[in-house]
């Protein structure tokens, strides 16, 4: 990326998708019983809007960048979206503190991710942790050779 950064760059820094894809998570399982109750309610319905609610609730709480979430009973399985969507700020924290050491600035040691942060050595920039990642996802590395 160019410096100085382009000036979206600091929009998609403050931009955080994880609430917006929660509520439609929220919606759409709340959508499974409002168009299935009625024709078939059955204890398993009841059991499964239950379990996938709570896989929501679980991670509006949830702090980390490395998350595990259960498989969602109904529906499409998400969970490689929610594991994509909570590496994806540390990626973007990753990509702003290159840019930092690029411009000859200190970097953000903290991250929003209460598991791990940032350490750089003056040449490496590194996530304090690994972060997994498994197929479908190609993620971004968590450690990076910086290049003045």
């Amino acid at each position: 990326m160019p410096l100085p950064a382009p000036q979206w760059f600091d929009d998609l820094q403050s931009r955080d998708d994880v609430r917006p894809l929660l509520d439609a998570f929220q919606h759409q399982t709340a959508g499974y019983w409002r168009s299935s109750a009625r024709i078939f309610p059955t204890k398993w319905l009841a059991s499964s809007i239950d379990h996938d609610r709570k896989i929501a609730e679980d991670l509006y709480s949830f702090t980390g960048c490395d998350v595990n979430t259960p498989m969602n009973q109904l529906g499409t399985d998400l969970t490689s979206l929610w594991r994509r969507a909570f590496r994806y700020r540390a990626e973007r924290e990753a990509t702003a503190n290159a840019l930092r050491v690029r411009e000859a600035k200190s970097i953000e040691t903290s991250s929003r991710c209460t598991d791990g942060g940032w350490e750089f050595d003056g040449t490496t920039l590194r996530f304090s942790r690994e972060l997994a990642t498994f197929p479908p996802d190609t993620a971004m590395p968590m450690v990076l050779r910086v290049k003045h």
